[in-house]
């Protein structure tokens, strides 16, 4: 006889998340541009002149970012939820 295998109401999935996080310092330097951005920020809004950037080093990082690596992450849709083997 085939033994039922047990399902878990929720299983774990491969998933991770870093949220990028200006600070004031990156703020300012970016309101001070002569095309201000908002403070709406999206990455793919920044800056694109990169002769207007200052040295980008793990130092200026630090003062201008806070970065949060989660590993656990809660999907709340209602959706299915694409799975891969691994």
């Amino acid at each position: 006889m085939k033994q039922k295998q047990f399902t878990p109401a929720m299983q774990a999935i491969n998933r991770q998340v870093a949220i990028l996080k200006p600070k004031q310092p990156f703020l300012d330097w970016n309101l001070s541009l002569p095309d201000a951005g908002s403070l709406d920020l999206k990455f793919e809004d920044l800056h694109k002149d990169r002769t207007v950037w200052p040295e980008i080093t793990l130092d200026n990082f630090k003062i201008w970012f806070d970065l949060e690596i989660h590993s656990v992450v809660i999907d709340l849709l209602n959706e299915k939820i694409a799975k891969e083997d691994w």
